[in-house]
């Protein structure tokens, strides 16, 4: 199948496709203008014989999010466009892959310190417009090319407050490693459940495993109601107490902000994690 011809978008050359989930595809793509790569995210509506209506508006939603958040930390935004059949959303390129890699390879403790600290900034930010992400993961952080962290995938985010959900009822949005107990639950979240899923990020930064690891969906769901909060090597023991707060079962144990966690990041064990928060840059 020749993807040019089958997405055409004005000013924009499709190179390949990256990943494909249901209607949902993502290509690496060129600006024939700027002579830059990109990536498009295509939501195709000729693949299914009828429309998911709420599906469709997710993705508007999806780009009416991103495009109302500017960040360092946050993935960029070009744009969006509607051709023939689907809609495409035009994000920034990130040549370094996701989070995965480095934790796959091992990270050490500095350098996930100072992650975390660029993760705080993104959700801070975020949190700021009253916008609940759900889903943040390793796969869903990008990495660009100077080793800086950006946030992406809003593709389930929630507007805080708001009586709208574009989701079935009853249906449990997230990752099953990085879900909180509440959206396990399918309560009402709000920004301390995103503290959680980066407490699992983190905890799985320092260690290179998962914070649970059960074999079924059900024992994941059970260890996130249930299990204590998961233990850090005794050489990285010094950081258990930030792990406590994130990852702590009930929300009003967590860190309620970025600030409180940014402030418990400032006063790390030794001085020398302390100079990767002197500066935002």
């Amino acid at each position: 199948m020749n993807i040019n011809r089958t997405y055409s978008i004005p000013d924009y050359r499709l190179i390949k496709r990256i990943s494909q989930t249901g209607m949902s595809s993502v290509y690496l793509a060129e600006s024939l203008t700027q002579r830059k790569p990109i990536v498009v995210k295509i939501l195709d509506y000729e693949q299914e014989e009828t429309v998911d209506t709420a599906l469709a508006k997710r993705f508007e939603l999806e780009y009416e999010l991103l495009k109302a958040i500017e960040h360092p930390n946050i993935a960029g935004i070009y744009g969006y466009y509607e051709g023939n059949g689907f809609s495409c959303i035009l994000m920034e390129y990130f040549p370094g892959g996701n989070l995965s890699v480095p934790i796959a390879s091992g990270l050490d403790s500095f350098r996930a310190i100072n992650y975390l600290r660029q993760l705080a900034f993104a959700l801070e930010e975020v949190h700021s417009h009253n916008i609940v992400h759900r889903d943040i993961k390793p796969r869903n952080i990008l990495i660009r090319e100077d080793g800086t962290l950006a946030l992406s995938d809003f593709g389930i985010a929630r507007i805080m407050g708001k009586s709208f959900d574009l989701t079935l009822q009853g249906m449990i949005m997230g990752s099953p490693y990085y879900m909180s107990p509440e959206q396990i639950n399918n309560s009402e979240l709000d920004q301390r459940s995103d503290l959680y899923s980066l407490g699992a990020v983190f905890y799985e930064m320092l260690t290179g495993k998962k914070a649970y690891r059960e074999e079924t969906l059900m024992k994941i769901f059970y260890a996130h109601l249930n299990d204590p909060v998961p233990q850090l090597p005794v050489l990285l023991q010094p950081f258990q107490p930030i792990i406590d707060r994130l990852m702590a079962k009930r929300p009003k144990d967590r860190f309620q902000d970025t600030s409180e966690l940014l402030e418990a990041l400032y006063h790390c064990p030794t001085p020398v994690y302390r100079t990767a928060f002197l500066n935002r840059a």
